[in-house]
């Protein structure tokens, strides 16, 4: 998986056709690194993801209903898509080229599809994480008190090794969030713009 550019602004991930994912390190390194990543897997906030739904309403064409039904399909909309990722809410919204305005299951089936690669991550992490826990239990098992009972300085260690791990994944992505915030911040004020227009003529 590797990092996704449009216009120089970081607007996700996507599968290289690689190994997903390799991944060796302490218990702790591999856990610390896992809630990082699921950490940063946040779902954007309603207000933002309506913008988002209201823009793509404005370039992909869809059948007139009232405003009742408006309504009624944006909260609809905005439930489902609460369980996503924001950036990945973001690409399927506003970076894919829809003809028509899309149905559920034709977005559902888009946002599955982005899943894939970081929920591929974390599974290996998953898996690395049981791995090295059963190797530890084997070491432990042997009949040494220097692997029964890890040392102050074994321990030590083990803490920079998880802090430094982590810190290798992750380096940079602070600095490409924020340049997606921005963006995503434009975006959102461009099209509350556009709309106003619009929505001024509805209420009246």
């Amino acid at each position: 998986m590797r990092a996704k550019h449009e216009n120089g602004v970081f607007i996700g991930y996507e599968p290289t056709g690689d190994i997903v994912a390799a991944v060796s390190g302490t218990p702790e390194a591999i856990a610390a690194m896992r809630k990082r990543l699921e950490d940063a897997a946040t779902p954007a906030t309603n207000d933002r993801m309506e913008v988002w739904l209201v823009e793509l309403d404005l370039i992909a064409p869809r059948k007139v209903s009232s405003s009742i039904e408006d309504d009624l399909r944006m909260q609809a909309y905005l439930t489902r898509l609460s369980a996503y990722p924001a950036d990945v809410v973001r690409e399927a919204l506003l970076r894919r080229t829809w003809r028509f305005f899309p149905s559920w299951a034709e977005l559902k089936d888009v946002c599955d599809e982005l899943m894939k690669p970081r929920l591929a991550v974390l599974a290996a992490l998953e898996r690395a994480e049981q791995e090295a826990h059963e190797r530890e239990l084997g070491a432990r098992s042997l009949p040494t008190e220097q692997t029964a009972v890890p040392t102050d300085g074994e321990a030590a260690a083990r803490k920079a090794e998880a802090a430094h791990l982590v810190n290798e994944v992750l380096k940079g992505m602070k600095a490409k969030l924020a340049a997606d915030e921005a963006a995503q911040e434009a975006d959102a004020k461009a099209a509350q713009d556009s709309y106003a227009p619009f929505r001024t003529r509805g209420d009246e």
